[in-house]
């Protein structure tokens, strides 16, 4: 299908101030609409300009749009743990922003946000995700760090272990991926890595 009338947003992307609420009104539009192949149709349209988007140093309101792209906007319910057009499929939508874009603090934030919220169904793929954004050497550890970052990876690798100890344990893979994850954390000062990382140990 050809969005003709998303074409001019997507061809323009770079020169418009206000992408944070383009992705914000698409998100909301989805919520009640439910039309979830026309939904990521349009998103993928939009993935190279996201792309783009964090691979500038600097960019006017970079950080809300990404958060509003990955599904990571303030606007969800706070006990809610799924949605509707967040289906299977997308792992691999969201393995490859890890890959191509995770270096960039606010994809990192969302990530871990989303892991908590409405993608918690995703956590054992997103595990792998995160740690395999901060085992590529990225220098995050020396970047600064959006807000909540630490308290959404805390939350993130804490619930994960309360709810698959043995596994955890068990698996040399996850275990590994756990492991670089409460690394991080530590060298941030996270207490509550440092005690999750006992309880692994």
């Amino acid at each position: 299908m050809v969005w003709t009338g998303i074409q001019p947003l997507v061809d323009n992307f770079k020169t418009i101030d206000y992408t944070e609420y383009i992705f914000q009104e698409f998100v909301s539009a989805e919520d009640k609409l439910n039309k979830y192949d026309e939904f990521w149709e349009v998103w993928e349209l939009f993935y190279p300009c996201t792309l783009a988007l964090c691979q500038r140093s600097a960019y006017f309101h970079s950080s809300s749009t990404v958060h509003n792209y990955l599904l990571a906007w303030p606007l969800w319910r706070k006990d809610a743990k799924e949605w509707h057009s967040l289906k299977d499929r997308e792992k691999g939508f969201f393995r490859r922003v890890a890959r191509d874009i995770g270096s960039h603090p606010a994809v990192l934030y969302s990530l871990a946000k989303l892991l908590n919220e409405i993608g918690s169904g995703f956590a054992s793929d997103g595990i792998f995700w995160v740690s395999e954004i901060l085992e590529r050497g990225v220098d995050l550890a020396n970047e600064k760090l959006e807000a909540n970052t630490i308290y959404y990876l805390e939350n993130l690798v804490r619930g994960f272990v309360l709810r698959n100890r043995h596994k955890v344990r068990t698996t040399p893979q996850i275990k590994a991926a756990i492991l670089v994850i409460l690394n991080f954390l530590i060298e941030q000062g996270s207490v509550t890595a440092y005690l999750v990382r006992e309880d692994v140990l």
